[in-house]
This record gives C-alpha cells, sequence and structure tokens, in this order.
C-alpha cells in the first residue's frame, strides 16, 4: 500500500503497480477521483472521470471555436472549419485563370487600368 499515496484530490501510483490494481482505480475514478500515473516518480498520464474528460474536451472547443450561440448552440469558429483550405484552392485556381487569360473579372480589370492612362 505504500506505493499509492494520496495528492491532494488525486491518487498517485507507479507504473508497475497500475496493473494488478486496475480494477480497485477505476472504481476510484468512478467515485470521482482522479489517478495520475508515474514512471521513474515522474507523472506521465492520467485516468479521470468521462465527465471531466467532456469538460476538458468542451474548454478545448470553446478556445479554438468560440463560445455556444444561445440561439443555435453552435459555435461561430465551426463554421470556418476548412474555409482555409477551401480559399487557397480557389486562389490557386484563380490565378492558373489568370495565366491562361481566362479570369474574365481580372481581364476586365486591366482593361478599365488602362483606360485610366489614356487622355481622351
Amino acid at each position: 500500500m505504500q506505493k499509492v499515496k494520496i495528492i491532494m484530490a488525486y491518487l498517485g501510483i507507479k507504473l508497475s503497480t497500475l496493473r494488478p490494481r486496475l480494477t480497485e482505480l477505476l472504481a476510484c475514478v468512478e467515485r470521482g477521483d482522479h489517478v495520475i500515473i508515474r514512471r521513474h516518480g515522474r507523472a506521465v498520464a492520467a485516468i479521470v472521470p468521462m465527465v471531466d474528460l467532456e469538460r476538458i474536451w468542451d474548454h478545448q472547443d470553446e478556445e479554438r471555436d468560440g463560445p455556444r450561440s444561445p440561439r443555435t448552440g453552435v459555435r461561430p469558429g465551426r463554421a470556418l472549419v476548412g474555409w482555409g483550405a477551401r480559399l487557397e484552392r480557389e486562389d490557386q485556381e484563380r490565378e492558373a485563370a489568370r495565366r491562361n487569360g481566362e479570369d474574365k473579372k481580372w481581364n476586365s480589370f486591366w482593361v478599365w487600368a488602362r483606360s485610366l492612362g489614356t487622355s481622351d
């Protein structure tokens, strides 16, 4: 029993004693405790209740995508996922069209720009 020690609200356990006591430790986690797994005296992993893990994931989503809208329940950044790749692909397509002389907007811009240089 000396290998398991209480550290604040956590149980610390050596990696070598984890396997034989896993069922007991999972029961502790179900009660709401956290288990810190140590290798050579250094904390390397944790076993936490799913409720806490979901809270961590939700916090990470909020940091990345912003808070949920109370009206829709959607995070505003979630709609922007994938837009960077889409915009980059569109830029590449437009640049290819410019090189081939097929971009009508680009061509009309240059017609307009050239017309500014002429004095009628």
